[in-house]
């Protein structure tokens, strides 16, 4: 914790990793420009701050004494669905403090959630702003009763890094990295990588097939992702040439997942860094994944494929329109058809949904809540 004597400018706290990759940049930066930040975790993002060697304090869990320590001008928390979410308390021991609240929101999902607490209503724990990753994101909490002047759109520093990710990935020998990482995909197919999605650990019956279901797989699993991989199986039989399909597993997945369907795959990744796979591919599907709205960053062709046409509100990418998205196999079979015979399509970043430079964002929002008090 910082001294006592010197009280921060600015305490940011992270309890996830979500909320963490949108504040890891900033102590620096704002440290550079002589405005004093320190990072408070809390135990559970730990391991994920140390393997990335950034420097932390351990969140006491409680709320009152931590700010009093820091004394803050401004507390910056990220955000979590969690009912019992650490930055919560945070939020409310600032208000009853006198301390300005900035909440960074990471993604959509779960919009109506993460100020929600174990009340009923979406905003009973509303810091004084938020700032969110894109167009979407903000319209989402508008609509949730959000002032509209309280909302700033930052961009999300992880879209930055994948779009640095591809220029470096454009400036590699593509032979060799297709050799590395699809070393048995055929030249003569289209490259279908499959983005798997764990289970929803707030809410499981998400991920299980409700009668409102649009596609039912082959008719035996209640398993979200078995029920589309299946679709996507069966809707590429027909296809001339065939894809070659890679499932690439969700990190909460093990080997052992849609093990019934593997004779049916060609290759499955597992661990390590996804971006280069994604790279190499033809056409990158997957459902509800930020790894599809990163397949888009990196400019690969991108296709959801839901059982419920409402989850397109869940990704930036599908609810603004930059990756369609299908919900019945018709659809799915005429989008199928047609991106995996499209040669060389080129991706346009689109810097009105995803805004670039978050980080510098990020920084010009604080100093401006700074020099409002």
């Amino acid at each position: 914790m910082s001294n006592e004597t010197r009280p921060l400018d600015v305490l940011l706290f992270a309890e996830d990793p979500g909320g963490a990759n949108v504040l890891i940049p900033l102590p620096d930066v704002l440290r550079d420009m002589n405005i004093r930040a320190e990072l408070v975790a809390d135990e559970q993002v730990d391991a994920y701050l140390q393997a990335r060697n950034v420097p932390f304090s351990r969140y006491t869990g409680d709320a009152d004494s931590t700010l009093r320590a820091n004394a803050p001008r401004l507390l910056v928390t990220g955000t979590s669905e969690r009912p019992e979410s650490s930055s919560l308390h945070l939020i409310q021991a600032a208000r009853e403090q006198e301390i300005l609240s900035l909440a960074a929101i990471d993604m959509i999902t779960n919009a109506d959630r993460r100020f929600r607490g174990h009340t009923d209503k979406p905003l009973a724990h509303m810091a004084d702003h938020i700032a969110v990753p894109d167009t979407p994101t903000a319209e989402a909490y508008k609509s949730l009763g959000v002032p509209e002047e309280t909302i700033t759109m930052c961009g999300h520093p992880h879209h930055d890094l994948v779009r640095a990710r591809r220029a470096v990935l454009a400036a590699a020998d593509q032979e060799k990295l297709r050799a590395e990482h699809l070393p048995d995909a055929p030249r003569d197919r289209p490259v279908l990588v499959f983005l798997a999605e764990g289970v929803d650990r707030l809410n499981a019956a998400a991920s299980e097939k409700s009668p409102a279901y649009t596609l039912h797989g082959e008719g035996s699993s209640l398993d979200r992702t078995t029920i589309v991989l299946e679709e996507i199986l069966n809707a590429t039989e027909d296809l001339d040439p065939r894809a070659y399909i890679l499932l690439r597993l969700h990190p909460g997945n093990s080997l052992e997942d849609y093990s019934q369907l593997h004779p049916r795959i060609d290759a499955i990744s597992h661990g390590g860094d996804p971006l280069p796979i994604v790279w190499c591919a033809d056409l990158v599907v997957g459902m509800t994944t930020m790894l599809l709205v990163e397949a888009f960053l990196l400019g690969r062709p991108t296709l959801s494929v839901i059982p419920l046409a409402g989850e397109a509100k869940w990704l930036p990418t599908t609810a603004s329109g930059l990756t369609p998205f299908a919900t019945t196999r018709a659809q799915l079979i005429a989008n199928l058809t047609a991106l995996c015979s499209t040669d060389a399509v080129n991706i346009v970043d689109n810097d009105t949904v995803l805004p670039r430079g978050a980080t510098a964002n990020y920084v010009r929002l604080i100093e401006n809540l700074l020099n409002v008090q």
